[in-house]
């Protein structure tokens, strides 16, 4: 899970990879985040292979935008370890 920012903002465009993961994952991404267009993040979300839940105009996610526990989040990350679970079984 990750609420990514664009990696050329902290010089990281040649450590973070363009290609599909190894593992399953989510992509929250906001319309509005100061650190990672949306289009942006559609792009890493597709690239890595990750699922894109659009959070609306939420800002970055993270502590210090007031997210705390998250309700939302922790639900949609319950229903992706549900997901998960189903295919492992």
């Amino acid at each position: 899970m990750v609420a990514p920012a664009e990696p050329s903002c902290f010089e990281l465009e040649e450590i973070v990879t363009a290609s599909k993961l190894n593992v399953p994952g989510i992509v929250f991404a906001s319309r509005n985040d100061p650190l990672m267009s949306f289009n942006r993040a559609v792009f890493w979300s597709d690239s890595w292979g990750c699922e894109l839940i659009d959070t609306g105009e939420a800002g970055h996610i993270n502590s210090e935008s007031g997210f705390g526990e998250w309700k939302y989040g922790l639900e949609r990350i319950a229903e992706f370890e549900e997901r998960l679970l189903k295919i492992a079984t």
